[in-house]
């Protein structure tokens, strides 16, 4: 078990993986118990019948004879449970079978469909329960069940009797046939013996007797509403055990707790998912800058300021492990945030092979890096300035006679036959080296780290590197790589920002409001910066220098 799991106590942590597993544990409520009725539907009904039979422990024969009667010893739940057995035996079922008039069916099958229990707490009393598809048969089984029980302990019980009593008349035949004479006394002595046997053979008929026959059968299965809850309680039980198994190996980073001992790098920032209305490639900046994700991004921006308060890096590069992890997202948004702070601020997109800077800005087609790079356009006319509305700074706003506060894009442009060898070129390093020259800071967006190279060339020439770490999205295998990806790059790590994060609630902003999303565009700036430009006096001219 990772260490997502390491430090899991507290009843939230329990809750926020049903949360995110709550489909699976949803998959599981709705399909088991929609089986279980399903196939409670389609099972054949059964029904029940039960007769009782009363076993008496005392004998009269042994009363009248003086004879220790064996059965007053025995513990009753003993002797119920030994005539039960002898109740369910095949000899018995086939005279069942005979006295219901049921002869299509097997003294196995019959046994396998019936039940003989002693009743609790009673001296002693079996319970005979037969099952059957239809109601009338079973309760015509389980009566003759009783009944036929009755005759067959009571032939168990004079068997022996019968047989002396049989043995003894054959005998007194041979001495007749030999002329003894039946007046002797001896033959008195065996026709006493005789007529004791008879006695004792009639008297044995009372041993067991039918208490109550069969009235009624009732359905046994299916029981549907029993089985559905059943299967519901079932797939509660494995649901959460799914959700908790599937967790256990889901190896994607869930906090930043877990970062934190994985990376050894601060946590600059927690950037909250965009709302499900906002539109592909919005910057929460421009068009959301009262939400809690655009507090998020001023907030990066101040700790990087103050992350690099003492560095003094002036190239910083945006970086990530993999795609999909929001570092465009992220360095567009962060742009706008020092431009709005007064800083004179240069992004450059040097993803080349997957470039999205431009769509960011809607800068459409038009000259950028790659055309600098062979000399068709000089870098000050690749240079796409953004008019940045509403300065985040303290105190006074600028005035006309100073430089306006802007934020400057250099789009990729033509995307270059061979990306890595065009990224590792002196004129890259030329280019960066001029843009630092004119702007406070040169943001860097590059491609990922651990999917090609050009990132690790780039971080020779910068003078650091921030990295995006997305939530739920990126696992520890991948920020193992990217810990030694990082500790070959020779710039320094300022820090990292964590994508996909859900807000704290509390105090600020928040990531939620009561408005309805066209009330929310409509007061809101326009989504694309390039449409800035078409309400300010520079929009006649879509290239600009940056002094």
């Amino acid at each position: 078990m990772h260490d997502q799991f390491e430090n899991r106590s507290t009843l939230r942590d329990y809750l926020a993986v049903i949360r995110r597993r709550r489909r699976i544990l949803l998959q599981a409520v709705v399909l088991v118990p929609l089986v279980a009725v399903l196939a409670s539907l389609m099972q054949e009904p059964r029904y029940a019948a039960s007769s009782l039979a009363l076993v008496n422990r005392q004998s009269l024969a042994a009363t009248l004879t003086g004879a220790q009667d064996t059965n007053l010893l025995q513990d009753p739940e003993l002797l119920g449970r030994t005539q039960a057995q002898i109740a369910h035996v095949p000899a018995l079922a086939e005279r069942v079978l005979r006295k219901a008039g049921v002869p299509n069916r097997s003294p196995s099958e019959f046994l396998a469909s019936s039940s003989v229990k002693p009743v609790p707490l009673t001296d002693v009393v079996l319970s005979f329960t037969v099952s059957d598809r239809f109601p009338q048969v079973a309760e015509r089984l389980a009566t003759a069940y009783a009944q036929e029980y009755t005759r067959y302990r009571r032939e168990l019980d004079t068997a022996a009797y019968k047989a002396a009593l049989r043995q003894l008349q054959e005998r007194m035949a041979k001495l007749r046939g030999s002329g003894v004479d039946t007046g002797s006394s001896f033959y008195a002595s065996l026709l006493e013996k005789e007529q004791t046997l008879a006695t004792l053979v009639a008297l044995q008929v009372s041993n067991a007797s039918v208490l109550r026959a069969a009235n009624g059968a009732a359905q046994t299965s299916p029981r549907t509403l029993l089985n559905g809850v059943l299967g519901l309680f079932i797939g509660i039980v494995l649901g959460v055990s799914l959700a908790f198994l599937r967790e256990t190996f889901d190896r994607r980073v869930r906090s930043d707790q877990s970062l934190d001992s994985i990376m050894s790098l601060p946590l600059l920032a927690r950037v909250p998912p965009p709302p499900k209305h906002a539109a592909r490639g919005e910057l929460a900046m421009i068009s959301r800058p009262s939400t809690m994700e655009a507090e998020s991004f001023r907030l990066l921006r101040t700790n990087l300021e103050l992350a690099n308060l003492e560095r003094r890096a002036r190239t910083i590069m945006i970086t990530s492990a993999s795609r999909d992890e929001g570092k465009t997202t992220t360095i567009a948004n962060l742009a706008v945030a020092l431009a709005r702070a007064g800083h004179r601020i240069a992004l450059v997109d040097l993803d080349l092979r997957d470039p999205a800077i431009d769509q960011m800005f809607g800068l459409g087609e038009r000259p950028g890096l790659s055309q600098v790079v062979f000399g068709e356009v000089p870098l000050t006319d690749a240079l796409v300035r953004i008019p940045v509305a509403g300065i985040d700074q303290i105190g006074p706003a600028p005035t006309a006679d100073l430089a306006p506060v802007s934020l400057h894009v250099l789009p990729v442009g033509s995307a270059p036959a061979n990306p890595g060898e065009f990224v590792a070129s002196d004129a890259i390093t030329k280019i960066l080296d001029e843009l630092e020259e004119s702007f406070d800071l040169v943001l860097i967006d590059a491609p990922p780290l651990l999917v090609v190279s050009d990132a690790l060339a780039l971080g020779g020439r910068v003078d650091a590197v921030l990295v995006v770490v997305r939530l739920n999205v990126t696992d520890h295998k991948v920020l193992d790589d990217l810990t030694v990806a990082l500790n070959a790059v020779p710039c320094t790590k300022l820090g990292y920002v964590l994508t996909g994060a859900e807000p704290q609630r509390g105090y600020g902003p928040s990531s939620t409001t009561d408005e309805h999303p066209s009330d929310r565009r409509a007061k809101a700036p326009r989504p694309r910066a390039i449409e800035a430009l078409e309400s300010t006096p520079e929009a006649g001219s879509s290239r600009s220098r940056w002094a």
